[in-house]
């Protein structure tokens, strides 16, 4: 598996999820169960959330994560 993003908060990791969905696009999250993303300091191996997926996705989850995030910066 290949590292696509951290998102910075639940709300942006939810959206993204979200997004991977409906590509059909699966994925893992590093640390979903344990990992923090509001409390306390971030390191990442430790508690950073990460979203992963298949080497052979990797082009097209980076590159749905990346317009949404652009998205979000523009605003409406």
């Amino acid at each position: 598996m290949v590292k696509i993003y951290s998102p910075k908060n639940e709300a942006e990791l939810s959206i993204i999820r979200s997004i991977l969905d409906s590509e059909g696009i699966a994925y893992y999250i590093h640390n979903d169960d344990f990992g923090s993303l509001n409390v306390g300091s971030s390191m990442s191996s430790f508690n950073e959330k990460t979203i992963m997926v298949d080497e052979k996705d990797a082009e097209r989850a980076k590159e749905l994560v990346s317009d949404y995030l652009k998205t979000t910066k523009e605003g409406p």
